[in-house]
């Protein structure tokens, strides 16, 4: 399963009905697109209140906060209130001082027309867990195979990664036809919050689902050719083979001997793809 929503268990493609249009992340052309070192717009509240430093709105129906930012300071200007002040942030920055415990959501240009909450889009914040040393969309005793990271050598070679992991390890009380409804949920899900994933460029940007299910069939269903929120970001896949895969089954040769012998074929590729 997905990690929280603002403490919450709830589906994040839920927010799709908030959506008052369609918008450059999922549309083929990602001009004009925001990415991570764009600046938006926040209204401050009281700056000696660490709690809810940013202005929020609470979704009654899905009993979550979000972060409120403007793409536009005019329209940040509509929403303010006495005692508060706009402030300009780049879109990397509100990530780092909104992140939590738990995923965390920007909501974008907030309107109200007639009476009904609506955005122009949505950004997720993974939240970063400290003892794995990874940001991860996954609850963390999903994501134990990630303690075999060497921390240090993630850090000197510079690659910027979220990850979401999924096992059979929640899934052995439900019956095949309930399984086969909570994978495909899960992956409407991933759909819906992969692409509103921003990154700081690193060496190589990934965002990479480690696959360990019943059988290839059910793997292969969530590998995809996900659109992502920055350019420079790719999704990759690790299946229970150990195959290292792309959105369209490519496979990517690597040495798994070392941290040295994975990252560098995916640092090779990303000049690649840049160029």
């Amino acid at each position: 399963m997905l990690e929280k929503i603002n403490n919450r268990q709830v589906d994040p493609k839920h927010l799709s009905s908030f959506l008052r249009s369609r918008n450059c992340i999922d549309d083929s052309s990602v001009d004009n697109c925001l990415s991570f070192y764009d600046i938006i717009y926040v209204i401050q509240n009281d700056t000696n209140s660490e709690s809810n430093r940013f202005k929020t709105e609470y979704i009654d129906q899905l009993e979550i906060n979000l972060t409120l930012a403007y793409t536009d300071r005019q329209l940040c200007e509509e929403q303010i209130q006495e005692g508060q002040r706009i402030r300009p942030i780049t879109v990397g920055m509100l990530c780092r001082e909104t992140k939590s415990k738990s995923i965390e959501v920007v909501g974008l240009n907030m309107d109200k027309d007639l009476g009904m909450t609506n955005f122009e889009n949505f950004i997720f914040v993974p939240p970063f867990d400290e003892i794995t040393g990874q940001y991860i969309l996954s609850p963390r005793d999903e994501a134990i195979s990630l303690l075999s990271i060497d921390n240090e050598s993630h850090r000197f070679m510079g690659v910027e990664a979220t990850f979401f992991s999924i096992t059979n390890k929640g899934l052995v009380t439900f019956g095949s036809e309930e399984r086969q409804d909570y994978l495909n949920n899960l992956i409407d899900n991933l759909s819906f919050v992969i692409p509103r994933i921003p990154q700081p460029k690193g060496s190589a940007n990934i965002i990479c689902l480690l696959l360990n299910l019943e059988n290839s069939i059910e793997e292969r269903a969530f590998v995809r050719d996900y659109p992502t929120f920055d350019n420079y970001t790719e999704v990759l896949f690790v299946n229970s083979e150990l195959d290292l895969l792309t959105g369209n089954l490519s496979t990517i040769d690597y040495d798994g001997a070392s941290l040295e012998g994975i990252y560098l074929p995916l640092i090779k590729r990303a000049k690649g793809r840049l160029n």
